[in-house]
């Protein structure tokens, strides 16, 4: 078999802090759900598991959408979607998705 793609966190997003395991919420936080602030999701058209076109795709539209984007999340499970997020979201554990936010 193929070996497994390298860890999202290996791709540094210059201007981001990667959190593995998390994403973020702006609502009232329930448990590990990820809610976005800025909507909508984005298709990122990536292939599966092309974390380097994933986040150049996403870094590219939170830039398009500031100043009011400071953070995207992406997702294994879900894959091919990112989630956007206001300086008012508030980050939480869930292990499906990894969260960058800006420095």
């Amino acid at each position: 078999p193929p070996p497994p793609p390298p860890p999202p966190c290996v791709f540094a997003v210059k201007g981001y802090t990667c959190s593995p395991n998390h994403c973020a919420s702006d609502g009232p936080l329930d448990h590990d759900h990820c809610r976005p602030s800025l909507q909508p999701d984005l298709k990122l058209n990536c292939q599966q598991n092309d974390w380097a076109c994933a986040t150049s795709k996403a870094v590219a539209e939170c830039a398009r959408r500031k100043p009011a984007c400071v953070g995207f999340a992406l997702s294994g499970q879900d894959w091919d979607t990112a989630k956007f997020y206001a300086k008012n979201a508030t980050q939480v554990t869930n292990t499906d998705w990894t969260f960058w936010v800006a420095q």
